[in-house]
C-alpha cells in the first residue's frame, strides 16, 4: 500500500481522477494496480536478494513456497522439508532472525507448520519478473521428480502432483519457448509423469499455443492411449470428455491459425462439431463445450469466404443447432464462473445472428 507514495506529487483531484477512471472507482483495481507498481517491486527485489545466503536447495525450496502460493495455497512446511529433503524451517528461522539484513525476512516465513509467503498475485510478480525462470522450471521439474518416487499419501501432495504439470499455471509466470520447453522435455523423462493421461493433454496444449500442430496432435492421440493404458493397467473405465473437449478446440484452432485446405477444415468443423453435441449432452455439464463453441465462430468468421454457399450454409445451420441445444442446457451449469464463461460465448453466437434473442434470454 505504500506505493501510493508514488502519487505524492499529484495533486488531489489528480488522485481522484486516478481512483474514478484508471480504477473504475473500484478498491480492488486499486489495490492490483498498487501491487503491480515500481515501489513494490522494489520492495520485493529488495527482499528476494536475502535468499542469496540460502544454499541451492534451499532457494528452491524458497522458490517452491511461492510457486505454490501462485497456485492459491499455503504449503505445509512438512511437504516443501520431504520434497527438498532437508529441514526448510530452519531455513527460514535463519533468514528471519534479525542481523546482517537489518530486518526480518518479509517475502516468506514460517506460521508454526505453514509456510507463509506474499499474496498470490505477489508471488506471481515474483516469479514471473524477478526469479529467473530457469530456477522456476528447474524447482518445479526437481518437485515432480520427487513426488513421483514416493507414495503420495495425503491429499496435497496429491493436488500438487497434478497442480505442477499443468501448462496454464506454468505458463501464467513463464512465456519463454524455450524454458517451457525445457519443462515439458525434462518431465517427460520421469516414468510416471508419462503415464499420466494429464501430462499428454498438458504438453499437447503447450504445441498447440506454438502453433506446431503436427506435435500437438501426436501428443494429443498419446493421452488417447494412455487413457487406453489406464483402463487395461487398472480395470477401470475412463473418461475421455477432457480428451475430447481438447480434441475439439486443437481442430478449431489449427484451422483458424493454419494453411490447412478449406476441405480439411470443413471436415475438422464437422468432427468438432460432432464432439461438442456430444459435450453438451452430458448430464455433468460444464463451460467447456460452450468455449469450443466460441473457437468455431471464430474459425468460420477467419475462413468463412473460402467456403462455397452450400458449405457456408451447412456451417451455418449447424452452428444454430448447436446454439439452440446449448441455450437449452445452460440451465445446468454451475453456478458462478462456470455459467458466466458459457452465456459470454452464448452472447457471442448471439450477436453474430446464430441464437435468436428471445431464444437466448
Amino acid at each position: 500500500i505504500a506505493a501510493w507514495r508514488n502519487f505524492g506529487a499529484y495533486k488531489h483531484t489528480q488522485r481522484v481522477n486516478f481512483i474514478e477512471r484508471t480504477c473504475n472507482g473500484s478498491l480492488p483495481n486499486f489495490l492490483l494496480r498498487l501491487l503491480r507498481s515500481r515501489h513494490v517491486k522494489e520492495r520485493y527485489i529488495e527482499e528476494y536478494r536475502k535468499t542469496e545466503s540460502l544454499n541451492p536447495a534451499e532457494t528452491h525450496a524458497a522458490i517452491a513456497a511461492l510457486y505454490v502460493a501462485h497456485i492459491g495455497y499455503d504449503a505445509p512446511l512438512s511437504f516443501l522439508s520431504d520434497v527438498f529433503e532437508r529441514d526448510v524451517g530452519a531455513a527460514l528461522d535463519r533468514l528471519n532472525r534479525e542481523g546482517g539484513q537489518g530486518a526480518t525476512f518479509k517475502l516468506i516465513r514460517r506460521e508454526g507448520e505453514i509456510v507463509k509467503t506474499v499474496p498470490s498475485i505477489g508471488a506471481t510478480n515474483l516469479l514471473k519478473e524477478i526469479i529467473d525462470a530457469r530456477e522456476v522450471v528447474d524447482t518445479v521439474v526437481e518437485i515432480l521428480k520427487k513426488l513421483s518416487t514416493r507414495r503420495q499419501n495425503n491429499d496435497f501432495a496429491r493436488h500438487m502432483f497434478t497442480q505442477m504439470m499443468r501448462y496454464s499455471i506454468l505458463s501464467s509466470v513463464i512465456d519463454n519457448p524455450i524454458q517451457i520447453n525445457r519443462f515439458f522435455d525434462n518431465v517427460s523423462k520421469i516414468t510416471h509423469c508419462r503415464r499420466q493421461i494429464l501430462f499428454w493433454l498438458q504438453w499437447h496444449m503447450a504445441m498447440t499455443d506454438q502453433k506446431k500442430f503436427v506435435i500437438a496432435e501426436r501428443y494429443l492421440k498419446q493421452a488417447y492411449t494412455e487413457a487406453r493404458n489406464f483402463r487395461q493397467r487398472t480395470g477401470n473405465n475412463y473418461d475421455n470428455k477432457q480428451i475430447d473437449d481438447r480434441r475439439a478446440k486443437f481442430l478449431m484452432f489449427r484451422g483458424q491459425y493454419s494453411d490447412r485446405s478449406v476441405d480439411d477444415v470443413f471436415d475438422d468443423f464437422l468432427e468438432a462439431c460432432r464432439i461438442t453435441k456430444q459435450l453438451l449432452n452430458r448430464q455433468n455439464l460444464t463451460h467447456h463445450p460452450y468455449e469450443t463453441l466460441g473457437r468455431i465462430l471464430e474459425v468460420l468468421e477467419v475462413r468463412s469466404h473460402e467456403l462455397t454457399d452450400d458449405r457456408r450454409q451447412k456451417w451455418s445451420n449447424e452452428l444454430r443447432n448447436l446454439g439452440s441445444l446449448a441455450v437449452k442446457r445452460v440451465g445446468s451449469i454451475a453456478a458462478g464462473y462456470q455459467c458466466r464463461r458459457a452465456r459470454q460465448n452464448l452472447e457471442r453466437m448471439s450477436h453474430a445472428g446464430f441464437i435468436d434473442d428471445h431464444e437466448f434470454c
